[in-house]
């Protein structure tokens, strides 16, 4: 045989990935959250959000619809790994 077929290994282009912060109610601390759908009802818009609840008797995982007044954006690099920042 010649040549090799090219190999077809290589990393597929990422998928868009949500990561948010949840914003706590009255006094507590934003949580991290993961963005897993959207739903629009007239003129609201809810997102369902992903989060560890770790405060507490009933702690977990916890899936639920929230509005967007309750969510911070948080950029994500998926090339910071190749560029030496988790050290």
């Amino acid at each position: 045989m010649g040549m090799n077929p090219p190999r077809k290994d290589a990393w597929p282009q990422f998928e868009i990935v949500r990561f948010c912060l949840l914003r706590g109610i009255g006094n507590q601390r934003p949580v991290q959250a993961l963005l897993l759908d959207t739903k629009i009802s007239g003129q609201t818009k809810e997102y369902l959000v992903g989060w560890m609840h770790e405060h507490g008797p009933e702690r977990g995982f916890r899936l639920d619809w929230v509005r967007r007044s309750r969510l911070v954006s948080i950029p994500v690099d998926p090339n910071i790994a190749s560029q030496g920042r988790w050290d």
